[in-house]
């Protein structure tokens, strides 16, 4: 947790469990990863020039869609509900063909068995296609400014490389026989980098490999959140001020001693001064959240807003109350 302060409030951030679009079934928590997406090498176009890359800029396919599992693998394996993710490269040479669209067609389910009598796992994640494209441009930007009697204009070049990578998925359900999730992943990552030459702003671009490679990455991690739920890093508040008791709770907040805050805010927050106890409330409320008593952390902002009906006390209910919803969703799946 991170806390940075204003004058009678400290923002803090924490991590909060954000619940996925896709529901993998509740009883599974080990799953393996395969990549079926088989190719010789990468070739991106330049839309500048309408060209491939030469090879040199353009790191192999397997290098490239190995990348893009990992980010995938480092995003299950964060999930608490996620025990073990098993990928082994050996197991892409699972074949791959399409149907008379260019789609993918799927696993046979001989081959999903097969899959799991190497690895025990009766989930299955495939990446059954990925490709990508790149683009870099530049273009003039002026900026204004007055100094004493004249006006000054700055020109100054603006490059940019964007990386657009498109990642198939499907997911297999061994037990029940099924696709779960079948999921065409796009995006575009960008870089964008400025100078008063045209040369330096596009020499500060980075390397068109490593650019290919993060974005294959992410592209994999953002997958992950799709299927499942994922920590989150959100900004929170709390007050500081008001009273000599408050301060020191808040003392024992960046001492990370949130036992003693929880003691002080407790009896403030039932004591008779109404703008203290709303205060004192507020920070019980985010105290509660931490320790993911959703439930109790509604009560308490609730407290809170009917003392002091101020609109940060009231967002913070209704937000409450959308977390409330999304974790009863969650624990019913």
């Amino acid at each position: 947790m991170l806390s940075t302060a204003c004058k009678t409030t400290s923002i803090i951030k924490i991590q909060i469990l954000e619940s996925s679009e896709v529901s993998l079934p509740r009883d599974i928590h080990e799953i393996t990863i395969i990549n079926r997406s088989l190719k010789t090498n990468l070739v991106t176009q330049n839309q500048d020039s309408g060209r491939p890359l030469p090879s040199n800029d353009s790191p192999h396919h397997s290098e490239v869609t190995n990348n893009c599992i990992q980010g995938l693998y480092d995003l299950l394996i964060a999930s608490p509900f996620i025990d073990t993710v098993f990928y082994d490269s050996l197991l892409y040479y699972l074949g791959l063909s399409n149907d008379s669209t260019g789609k993918p067609l799927p696993l046979d389910w001989q081959d999903v068995e097969w899959v799991y009598a190497k690895t025990n796992t009766e989930l299955l994640i495939s990446l059954e296609d990925y490709d990508c494209s790149d683009t870099i441009s530049q273009d003039i930007q002026y900026s204004f400014f007055h100094l004493f009697e004249d006006d000054i204009i700055n020109r100054y070049y603006v490059a940019y490389l964007n990386v657009s990578p498109k990642a198939f998925w499907r997911i297999y359900d061994l037990t029940n026989k099924k696709i779960i999730d079948e999921y065409l992943y796009i995006d575009t990552i960008q870089w964008e980098r400025s100078d008063k030459e045209s040369s330096k702003a596009l020499k500060q671009l980075p390397e068109k490999k490593n650019a290919i490679l993060e974005a294959a990455y992410w592209a994999g991690y953002g997958y992950g959140k799709r299927i499942v739920p994922f920590w989150l890093d959100v900004d929170r508040f709390y007050y500081k001020s008001g009273s000599k008791e408050i301060k020191q709770a808040g003392k024992e907040v960046l001492k990370d001693n949130w036992t003693g805050a929880v003691q002080i805010w407790k009896k403030l927050a039932y004591g008779k001064k109404k703008s203290l106890a709303a205060k004192a409330s507020l920070n019980m409320a985010l105290a509660s959240e931490i320790e993911d008593q959703l439930e109790i952390a509604l009560e308490w902002a609730a407290k809170s807003y009917l003392m002091l009906k101020r609109s940060s006390s009231k967002k913070y209910v209704l937000l409450l109350q959308e977390r409330v919803k999304e974790k009863r969703k969650l624990l019913s799946r």
